[in-house]
This record gives C-alpha cells, sequence and structure tokens, in this order.
C-alpha cells in the first residue's frame, strides 16, 4: 500500500487565520453561501501598540460578507400609497429631489420646496423610506435639518442615510398630521418611533369567564364576556389596577382550570376540599372553589365591580379615602401607605375609563379645516366616537 503525504494547508499571513464557515457544506439545510467559501478573521497576538494597531488595519481589510442581504428586503419606495382619510380619493402629487451631496440637496431644496403644510419621506441610496415627518411649513421643517447648531442627534443621523427627499402637500396642518400617522403605520420606517403600531400596546379590562367571572386584561375583547371597558395602554399600571379590583370585590383570579364550587350547588357525594389560597384567607377572595360562597352572592359582586367600571358607583374610591384619613389621623402610617396604594391604582382606572366615556359620548362632531392660504372648508373631518374620519 502507498502512503501518500498530508497536504500542507496554505499558508497565512500572522494574525489572520482562514477557515471555512459550518454552513458552507454542500448540502447543508441552512446554507446560504456559496459551498466552498472561505472568510477571515483577524486575530491580535500581541498586546503591543504597535501590534494592536496592525490588527486593526487588519480587521477593516476583512471583505464583508452579505449574509444578512436578501433575508429581510425592503420595500423598495415608489409614492406613499392612497390618502384613506384625505377629502379625495387620490393622494396628492408626490415632489421630490435628489443628490449624492448634501450640500447639492440643499440647494435644490431651497429652490423647489415652497412654504406650506404636508408630509415628507427621507430615501436612502437603495429607495428604503427610512424617515417620515409632517410639517406645517415644509421649506422650513427640511431646511432646519441642514443647520448642525440647531438640529438634534437623530437629525443628523436621519440626514447622513438620506440621498433623496420626497413630499406631499396637504390642505392644512390637521391634515397633515392624520396623513403623517397613516403612512408611518403603512410603511414603518426604522427612524420613526412615535406612531409606530406595536410601540403602544392596548388593553381592554374584561368582566368574564364564566363559571365564576373575574376582572382580567385582554388584547381584544374575547367572544362572551359579561363586559369590556377600553382600550387603555397596556403596563404594569392597568396591571396593577386590575389586580386591585379583584381584590376590593373580592373576585377570583386562579386559573380557569380551576373547579368553582358555590355553596348553593348541591352534590350528591360531597367531597373534602383542599385548603383556600392566600387570598381566601387574608379575606380578599370570596373562595367560589370552596363551595363557601352562593353563586348569587358572587355575581352580586361582580356587577358592583361593573358599576364601577361603567363609571355608576364611585364609593369604592370614597370608601378608601375615608379609610386612608382615619389611619393617618390614628398615627397608623404604613396602613395608611397601603390603602394609598389601593386608592391611587383604582383612581387611575376609573379616570382612564372615564375619558374615555367622554370621548364617545362628546366627540361626534364635524371640524372644518382652513386651507394654507386661508380659504375657507379645505376639508371636512367628522369625529364619531372620537374617531376621526374625511
Amino acid at each position: 500500500m502507498e502512503w501518500k503525504s498530508k497536504p500542507e494547508p496554505p499558508k497565512v499571513p500572522a494574525g489572520r487565520l482562514r477557515c471555512r464557515h459550518p454552513r458552507d457544506v454542500a448540502g447543508h439545510p441552512n446554507d446560504f453561501r456559496t459551498s466552498g467559501q472561505e472568510f477571515t478573521i483577524a486575530v491580535q497576538t500581541s498586546g503591543r501598540p504597535r501590534d494592536r494597531e496592525a490588527a486593526r488595519r487588519r480587521t477593516a481589510e476583512i471583505r464583508k460578507e452579505p449574509v444578512m442581504e436578501g433575508l429581510f428586503p425592503c420595500r423598495a419606495f415608489v409614492d406613499f400609497g392612497p390618502n384613506s382619510l384625505g377629502p379625495g380619493s387620490e393622494p396628492a402629487p408626490l415632489e421630490s429631489i435628489a443628490a449624492g451631496r448634501i450640500a447639492i440637496l440643499r440647494a435644490r431644496l431651497r429652490e423647489q420646496c415652497p412654504r406650506r403644510p404636508g408630509v415628507y419621506g427621507m430615501l436612502t441610496d437603495k429607495q428604503e423610506l427610512i424617515y417620515i415627518g409632517k410639517a406645517k411649513s415644509l421649506r422650513a421643517r427640511l431646511l432646519s435639518y441642514f443647520r448642525p447648531k440647531s438640529r438634534d442627534p437623530k437629525a443628523g443621523r436621519i440626514l447622513k442615510h438620506t440621498s433623496t427627499i420626497v413630499w406631499e402637500y396637504a390642505a392644512s396642518e390637521f391634515a397633515a398630521l392624520l396623513r403623517e400617522l397613516e403612512l408611518i403605520r403603512r410603511w414603518r420606517p426604522r427612524f420613526n418611533v412615535q406612531g409606530q403600531p406595536g410601540r403602544r400596546q392596548p388593553a381592554y379590562v374584561c368582566l368574564g369567564r364564566p363559571p365564576a367571572p373575574q376582572a382580567f386584561l385582554a388584547r381584544f375583547p374575547p367572544a362572551g364576556v359579561l363586559a369590556s371597558f377600553g382600550p387603555v395602554r397596556a403596563g404594569w399600571r392597568v396591571r396593577e389596577a386590575v389586580r386591585r379590583l379583584n381584590d376590593w370585590f373580592k373576585l377570583r383570579d386562579c386559573p380557569r382550570a380551576q373547579e368553582m364550587v358555590f355553596a348553593d350547588q348541591h352534590e350528591l357525594f360531597p367531597i373534602d376540599r383542599a385548603a383556600g389560597c392566600l387570598r381566601y384567607e387574608i379575606g380578599t377572595c370570596l373562595g367560589p372553589c370552596l363551595g363557601v360562597c352562593a353563586r348569587r352572592d358572587y355575581m352580586a359582586q361582580v356587577r358592583a365591580a361593573q358599576r364601577f367600571l361603567s363609571g355608576q358607583d364611585p364609593s369604592p374610591l370614597e370608601v378608601l379615602e375615608r379609610q386612608m384619613k382615619a389611619a393617618a389621623a390614628s398615627l397608623a402610617f404604613e396602613q395608611a401607605a397601603a390603602v394609598r396604594d389601593k386608592l391611587d391604582s383604582l383612581r387611575w382606572l376609573y379616570e382612564r375609563l372615564g375619558d374615555l366615556r367622554r370621548a364617545r359620548d362628546r366627540q361626534s362632531f364635524v371640524y372644518p379645516v382652513q386651507g394654507h392660504d386661508g380659504e375657507d372648508m379645505a376639508s371636512t373631518y367628522s369625529f364619531a366616537s372620537g374617531g376621526p374620519s374625511s
């Protein structure tokens, strides 16, 4: 048998290592590179300043492979799209300027952009829409991006990536505001933070989940609930308020899989129940899982919670306020602070739901808007239950 010597590996400059990516193997299920392609890693072999500088230079020479390019392709911008809240079905004409240098872009902007309200967008050289804004005067707002001393750091970062500016006229500043919110939700530019669809998650306070209803939060009100209130902004504060609400009205908060047994529910063979939970022991739950409360008594508490959430009965707030003042008068400051926390949570929820009720009851009207040059009734918007439509 003839032995063959193993071929020597190719020589690599000092401080550089050549290897193959594990996904470069042909037939690998996650093979998104060219099979057999090599990539380079710069390594530092010494702590001396000269070697560190050489390592930085070698790192700068590494070829950047477009590994993620194509996995999340951006949508090329053509126009803003239809205007669902505009007075007409067709969107306004789109104006644009493009230049490879910031100075040229500023000069063209001064020549072509007028002092009119509207919305504008910033595009990269790959026609990716990265920012959407609105302005009472498009000319003044867009030129403010080119003043390094007066602009904020974010405006400088946006302008650094911008090669094209587009804008669309609006009948008024209010129309531009509505158009901006619509476009941010449609395009979701990466430099826009306010107005993104998922930034503020709404939540509804619901009463349901029979046979022993409770107060709980839901992204959307499920079918079959007794009542739902909202939307309110999701977060720790509304979660705390719902917890306090269940405690005050002594409603359960246990999982739905827990079996409910009421005192007026007759059983053929009575069985010994497990000990109640901590909330039952401290008196913040009626214990519908232990058979110690009647169904009618529990449902009376559910109806009381519904009256509180609908604004018909604010008496829990009055009772808590009296308890807090009495505890403070008797120098029981820790007890007064605990009652104060309950009062703050329930009052916050009561006031937020009150704002929504007023919006639904009162904010139904027609809002005429003047045009940018003073003409009357440039557009009208009708508000039904707090929501606009043209």
